[in-house]
């Protein structure tokens, strides 16, 4: 296996005369298994796709917009370098490595353009570079070449992980989670993993995915995170709106109790929430109470994402779609739904606005 290669298949343009700005982005930094992929992306000035975070989007998301960069991208190109070449070199000489690459592959064609790098700085030696701390929700170029990267790397780890299913890389993309730890106890490393990063990351022991907190922070945590991400919904990713509504259903309206690892998580996911409102300035001071939901606002969002679902029905799931069209017409004729169903109602809308949005539909 080669240490670092161009990944062929998604090669795209070759003249950039004329074009002002280039985004480079890279994934798998914090991996214990498989290598990084990193991506330079230049995308048309006037293109209706808008930057969002890779990493607050679900791989359904990720696919989807995939495949709109690569019909919209004037340039693409894309580097791999294996698990073992970042093991031994380290992540940030990698990374300076990969940038290089993509700073070569654009400057020879366009030795003036503007290339920013996802990160605190641009490279030594390269006048034309500049970092940009979170790039890929700031500017196009960035967002597009982080969410290449993560679909390209995604499909090799899916790829082998039919042949390792022991170690949930299906799942974990072969992050340090602990059902992916707990395999390597039992069954070693494989040529895919780094042995350093691994070693470490065993050193530091499985997580204890169990807390016990009283109901009334359990609720306050509930209602004001679902409070923000109405305003605010890339105040968390799509995994976080989908546990907090969930957490809201069974906690705030079915007056459930939540088990000791959903407690865990909605903390997790509340404190990653907390850093993320402060870094983009989002208020989180908001009323401490069920958040409001009318009908003319249901009303006013199904109007707005009705043609994208007309016209892009491939990138919504089929339950999704049956779920909007069942609860619609109660809604448009007045009759009764319950809370529960208007809050999954918005949920969903609020998805499909958002994939909407960044697709530029």
């Amino acid at each position: 296996m080669q240490k670092y290669y161009e990944i062929e298949k998604v090669r795209k343009g070759e003249q950039l005369s004329g074009y002002k700005q280039a985004g480079i982005d890279e994934v798998g930094v914090e991996s214990i298994a498989f290598g990084m992929v990193t991506t330079v992306v230049v995308m048309p000035e006037h293109s209706s796709m808008k930057p969002i975070d890779s990493k607050l989007i679900s791989e359904h998301t990720i696919g989807m917009l995939y495949h709109q960069i690569l019909k919209e991208a004037v340039f693409i190109r894309s580097f791999y370098c294996d698990a073992k070449a970042v093991d031994e070199a380290g992540t940030t000489k990698i990374s300076k490595k990969m940038w290089k690459k993509c700073c070569q592959e654009i400057i020879k064609r366009n030795p003036e353009i503007d290339i920013v790098i996802d990160g605190k700085k641009g490279l030594p030696y390269f006048h034309q570079t500049r970092g940009v701390v979170g790039g890929d929700a700031k500017i196009l170029s960035v967002s597009a070449a982080s969410i290449v990267s993560k679909y390209l790397l995604d499909e090799m780890i899916i790829a082998e992980s039919e042949n390792f299913p022991m170690y949930g890389w299906r799942k974990n993309k072969g992050y340090a989670r602990n059902i992916h730890l707990e395999a390597i106890q039992k069954h070693g490393i494989t040529e895919f993993h780094r042995p350093k990063m691994t070693e470490k990351a065993l050193k530091k022991g499985l997580k204890v995915e169990s807390l016990t907190l009283p109901q009334e922070r359990i609720e306050e945590m509930i209602f004001r995170a679902q409070n923000v991400i109405f305003k605010h919904p890339t105040a968390t990713s799509e995994w976080g709106r989908k546990f907090l509504i969930n957490a809201y259903c069974k906690c705030i309206l079915d007056h459930e109790e939540l088990t000791s690892k959903e407690t865990y998580y909605l903390n997790e996911l509340y404190k990653e929430m907390v850093k993320r409102c402060s870094r983009h300035k989002i208020n989180m001071d908001v009323p401490l109470e069920p958040p409001h939901i009318s009908r003319d606002d249901i009303y006013h969002r199904y109007q707005q994402i009705t043609p994208f679902l007309r016209q892009n029905k491939s990138d919504v799931d089929e339950y999704t779609v049956n779920f909007l069209r069942k609860l619609f017409k109660p809604i448009k004729n007045n009759e009764q739904v319950s809370e529960k169903q208007k809050q999954y109602l918005y949920y969903y809308q609020q998805e499909i606005l958002i994939k909407a949005q960044a697709k530029g539909a």
